[in-house]
């Protein structure tokens, strides 16, 4: 999971790219994404096809085109920030929830467990050594669950002020006068 724009501002819309490998041996006939969607970030459905809210409010795709062994699809996401957003950095995690191989939704995925539960993954932290690793798993020395992925964004906000100056308080009819001013942008 990656985000197309680091730094962006509260009202803004930000993209994450979702980046979904198969490394096996066999064809997954469909899989479906969850997304965490953070309470910062609102979703649209109408920019997003394929996409749909579930009860919890989390996000959902699902993908019946299958993946072939050693592929990788892409697809996009685009949330927006919400408007009274506070300055500071926000992280979106997906994972797979589940996939189909012959059929059946049950089936397990070689080195992690596709499920939608954000709590019991391993690794994945945010712009850390973890971050997008596809070749662990909750059993290797640096551990990492490939089927979860965090993505964050820095939220960034302005605030002008502005101060004006003269030089003289007291002036006569017809005097030219000339202000000073400055603007200051007290922003994160």
């Amino acid at each position: 999971l990656k985000n197309v724009d680091d730094i962006v501002l509260p009202g803004s819309n930000v993209t994450f790219r979702f980046f979904v490998y198969n490394q096996g041996n066999a064809a997954v006939e469909g899989y479906e994404i969850i997304d965490y969607l953070p309470e910062e970030l609102i979703f649209n459905a109408n920019g997003n096809p394929g996409w749909a809210i579930d009860a919890d409010g989390n996000l959902i795709f699902t993908q019946t085109e299958k993946i072939f062994p050693l592929a990788m699809q892409t697809f996009e996401l685009t949330l927006q920030v919400a408007k009274g957003t506070q300055p500071g950095s926000i992280v979106n995690f997906a994972e797979i929830a589940k996939m189909v191989y012959q059929g059946k939704n049950e089936f397990r995925d070689f080195d992690s467990e596709p499920d939608k539960n954000p709590e019991n993954n391993v690794g994945g932290e945010p712009e850390g050594l973890t971050d997008d690793m596809i070749n662990s798993n909750a059993r290797a020395a640096m551990r990492d669950d490939d089927n979860h992925d965090p993505a964050i964004i820095h939220i960034q906000n302005f605030d002008l002020s502005l101060v004006k100056r003269t030089t003289k308080n007291i002036v006569e009819a017809g005097e030219i006068i000339t202000f000073e001013i400055e603007v200051f942008n007290q922003g994160i």
